[in-house]
């Protein structure tokens, strides 16, 4: 089993004035400063976060301060080389009012990539309860290289989209 868990994306680009990272610098620690559960799980190799973490069933989790939540837009890009399931899949925090993510008291919304219906999907999370908001398409992620970019829109009324292109590039469905 695998879990990755990440706070306000790894690829981010979000509304002006708040968390956008491409990673050129070649760091996680500077412009902006993310935090991670554990330095040695983390790794930036030709402006790609990577995760360095070989342990099978290991959650880690690297995240960063925003106070954006609405009229806000998330933009990232993942490269899975793993087929999701049931026991492998990532989870991207957007929104969580801790960092430590793991928490039974959290409270956010994530993007879960994977799953049993190896799918994209959004959730809430109240108090560490999970409730779909959108249902991915089933069988998006169910291949060995998944170059995924994914857009997440929440307006000001709490309307919720979730985009994606399961090429890596930018024709969202």
């Amino acid at each position: 089993k695998l879990l990755i868990i990440l706070s306000l994306i790894c690829y981010a680009s979000v509304c002006s004035g708040q968390v956008a990272d491409d990673f050129s610098d070649e760091n996680y620690s500077d412009n902006p400063t993310w935090a991670p559960d554990d330095a040695n799980n983390w790794t930036v190799v030709d402006g790609q976060l990577r995760s360095n973490s070989t342990l099978a069933s290991s959650s880690f989790s690297l995240t960063t301060p925003s106070a954006r939540a609405m009229n806000a837009q998330w933009e990232f890009f993942v490269q899975l080389q793993f087929n999701t399931s049931s026991a492998n899949f990532v989870d991207i925090y957007l929104i969580s009012e801790q960092a430590d993510l793991l928490s039974t008291t959290n409270n956010g919304y994530f993007i879960r990539i994977g799953g049993t219906s190896d799918e994209i999907s959004l959730y809430k999370i109240t108090a560490g309860a999970v409730t779909p908001l959108i249902d991915g398409e089933d069988g998006i992620t169910n291949r060995s290289n998944n170059p995924l970019r994914i857009k997440v829109v929440r307006d000001e009324n709490n309307t919720w989209s979730l985009e994606r292109d399961a090429s890596g590039g930018t024709t969202f469905v």
